[in-house]
């Protein structure tokens, strides 16, 4: 790319596009909404003329977040790599790729793939946390502590004051909302440096525990921190609440009307946090060498690759060893056997590209299958398949496609759970409900498998295990949870101002937790309104202290209707055995009323309405 600096967003996104490192349309259309969203753009007119107003700089940081996930699965390879280095012990390895279609190959040693995935994270991240910890944290944090308004609460920030209690709970939240900001423009950019660093650090928690309880457990069954923040600090700026003490202090500084006294201070506090990049490159400059780089032209090639990781990951403790040969992994469009499960009766073999024949498929297959991952046992020549994955990465799910491949695998495989999961978006029931009736109850579908994404990596955890007769590994916990704590939650941003939360229990109902009953936790129903809010910005939050053996409705009114209920924007997650399930409001729900799930007490299964 290597064009000449710009200040604009609009004639920066025009140089890749037109350079070809990034695509409107088709695979990037998913990085392409998410960045949209990121930025708070207008949808409808094209992104181009969107981005006049944004910096280059701006989109350039919104899009090294959105492609976060990508550096994260190169992480995992690399891990998956080094490991089939250090069983073979072999002091260097090739890997090699072999994608269908045009510039199909793709050759790394491990050093050169470990120093490539080392230079993807210098280029993207703001930070380098490797060498730091809690005490470099806390000082940001101090650095806003000493300014306070006369009555030490927020007015002007209600968005970040709610943001702040939600950091106390369950689940961590997967954004921060719109930060507190100054019209004195260098202590506005630290504030927006600050705003990176928090929401780094937010990121490394909801990857490494996902939610609170989990700093508590074994750290040997927990993935590496993204960032390199260490681990044990990790633990400890989780426990003693520095998200939301950090984002109580910035509202409040920022009420006291504090400027260029609180930016020297800021400016000493963050320095040490910051990535020491030698050549000091624009961010621009930085994008354009991700750009460049093999590993993002092949981004999609890699997913199904990286998914191999996870299903690693998910057989832990059945003896997994990565195979190489010769000191070389291959990864060939033809076939590959890169890792056997020991420990499991009978033994299991990790197939990429595993093709078999087909007749009579319904999808667009023509007499053979090849899904990209599938478990095979001893002995191979019986061809025993217990598991099937295929993979995909579409920004809209094409559901008679999917249903498709999930039918034809599990025709060709009449033992195997087969799985298809998908980068993007997708409703699982909508998908499943196309597959043939006849192997309907083998097969799911995940949508957003990526990382960071919690209940979607539990869920191909619990699959995969579930394939060969495993015990899911947080069966235990879910068992312990089932008589814990719920939590059904609403948000909103706009007009309507005041949106209410209800929750009907049994059916027909027995109890509705609302404005008017806020329940109980101490006796039926246990379950209870935290208080009744009136205003966007805000939220609603209904806990749930045992569940009964019965049907739950959770519904969203529009109280004040001074507008219809989708203008409002709400959105409603739900927690339930640890697992969050999240709502957005469609555009067509009744003015009045939007019927968001049901949850069923004695299975904790969360549905549509």
């Amino acid at each position: 790319m290597n064009g000449e600096l710009v200040t604009r967003g609009s004639d920066l996104w025009r140089q890749l596009v037109e350079r070809g490192d990034l695509r409107e349309e088709g695979q990037d259309q998913e990085l392409v909404t998410e960045l949209v969203q990121r930025l708070r753009l207008r949808t409808d007119i094209p992104i181009r003329e969107a981005l006049v107003d944004v910096s280059a700089e701006r989109l350039v940081r919104e899009f090294f977040a959105v492609a976060e996930p990508f550096a994260a699965m190169w992480a995992d390879l690399l891990a998956l790599f080094e490991r089939a280095a250090a069983t073979t012990g072999a002091e260097q390895l090739d890997i090699s790729f072999d994608f269908s279609g045009e510039n199909s190959k793709l050759t790394f040693d491990l050093q050169h793939f470990r120093r490539t995935v080392e230079i993807v994270r210098e280029l993207m991240s703001p930070f380098d946390l490797r060498q730091t910890g809690g005490v470099e944290l806390w000082n940001v944090l101090h650095a806003f502590g000493r300014y306070r308004p006369e009555n030490d609460r927020s007015s002007r920030w209600p968005q970040v004051a709610a943001a702040a209690e939600v950091m106390r709970e369950e689940p961590f939240p997967d954004e921060l909302p719109e930060r507190p900001s100054s019209d004195e423009p260098r202590l506005d950019a630290l504030l927006e440096e600050t705003w990176q660093l928090t929401t780094t650090v937010l990121h490394d928690a909801r990857t490494v525990f996902g939610r609170r309880a989990a700093i508590y457990g074994d750290r040997d069954q927990l993935p590496a921190v993204p960032s390199g923040f260490p681990l044990d600090d990790l633990r400890v700026v989780i426990s003693d609440n520095w998200f939301s003490s950090l984002l109580q202090a910035m509202a409040r500084a920022m009420d006291a009307d504090v400027g260029p006294e609180l930016a020297d201070v800021l400016e000493e506090a963050l320095a040490p946090l910051r990535n020491a990049d030698p050549d000091r490159r624009s961010a621009q400059r930085r994008l354009e060498e991700l750009l460049s780089l093999p590993l993002w032209k092949h981004r999609y090639d890699l997913y199904s690759n990286w998914v191999t990781t996870r299903l690693v990951a998910a057989l832990e403790d059945a003896g997994p060893v990565i195979h190489s040969a010769q000191g070389r992994i291959e990864f060939l469009f033809s076939g590959t056997h890169l890792a056997t499960f020991d420990e499991l009766r009978p033994r299991a073999h990790l197939w990429c590209e595993y093709r078999t024949p087909l007749a009579d498929p319904v999808g667009e297959r023509k007499g053979n299958i090849q899904p990209d991952i599938a478990l095979r046992q001893d002995p191979i020549t019986a061809d025993l398949v217990p598991l099937v994955v295929e993979c995909k990465q579409y920004a809209k799910a094409d559901s008679r496609s999917f249903a498709a491949a999930l039918t034809d695998y599990a025709h060709g495989h009449p033992a195997a759970r087969v799985v298809l999961v998908n980068y993007g978006p997708g409703r699982e029931k909508t998908i499943v409900d196309k597959v043939a009736d006849d192997v309907q109850d083998r097969t799911a579908f995940i949508p957003f498998f990526r990382p960071g994404s919690s209940d979607a990596l539990h869920l191909f955890c619990r699959e995969v295990r579930t394939a060969v007769a495993l015990p899911t590994l947080t069966d235990d916990l879910a068992e312990t949870e089932r008589d814990g704590a719920g939590t059904v939650t609403l948000t909103w941003s706009s007009a309507p101002s005041d949106l209410d939360l209800h929750l009907l229990i049994g059916n027909p109902p027995r109890w509705t937790i609302d404005y008017q009953d806020f329940g109980s936790l101490d006796a039926e129903p246990f379950a209870q309104l935290e208080g009744d809010i009136q205003s966007p910005g805000s939220g609603e939050v209904i806990r749930i202290g045992k569940w009964l053996e019965t049907e739950y409705l959770v519904e969203v009114v529009n109280y004040s209707r001074e507008d219809v209920l989708a203008n409002a924007m709400p959105n409603v997650g739900v927690t339930v055995d640890g697992r969050l399930h999240r709502f957005t409001c469609p555009q067509d729900v009744p003015p009045d009323r939007w019927q968001v799930c049901r949850i069923d007490g004695r299975t904790g299964e969360v549905t549509g309405p």
